[in-house]
């Protein structure tokens, strides 16, 4: 398991950076018990996150969720795993769990509507640019049964 959220400072050099990750290994922005990438935001330094901004080749016109889901999508790993709410770009509010509290977690629920064809069209243009489109079964004529009698 790794975690894109745990990778970018720049005094070190962590396990979790995308190229130390290893193929056999599921990469994740986040999980359910980190917070949203706008929530992780308020919580870095400048320096790493200047650091995230330069190893990320990220553009000016980029923001973070599309510049961690694009480097995510680059890293080795079998699988990518993204939230639903970085996926959406939303704010800390959007947290599912706090690990150690037992109140309010698991409340928040995606909106009917929040899903768009410009979306779909990104994920799609990167899962197939990162060549993590599944094969799919090539079509296999066979006969029906009644041709067989």
């Amino acid at each position: 398991m790794k975690i894109l959220q745990f990778a970018f400072y720049a005094d070190g050099n962590s396990d979790y950076m995308p190229h130390n990750i290893e193929e056999n290994s599921i990469c994740y922005i986040g999980t359910h018990d980190n917070e949203t990438v706008n929530g992780w935001l308020e919580t870095m330094q400048e320096k790493d996150l200047a650091f995230a901004r330069e190893y990320m080749h990220m553009s000016a016109d980029e923001d973070w969720c599309d510049a961690l889901i694009r480097t995510g999508m680059s890293t080795p790993s079998k699988l990518f795993v993204v939230t639903m709410q970085d996926l959406l770009k939303l704010p800390k509010y959007a947290r599912m769990n706090t690990p150690g509290n037992p109140q309010g977690n698991w409340t928040w629920r995606m909106r009917p509507g929040s899903l768009n064809p410009e979306l779909a069209t990104k994920l799609r243009y990167l899962t197939g640019l990162y060549r993590r489109l599944p094969d799919r079964p090539k079509q296999v004529k066979t006969e029906s049964f009644s041709e067989k009698a």
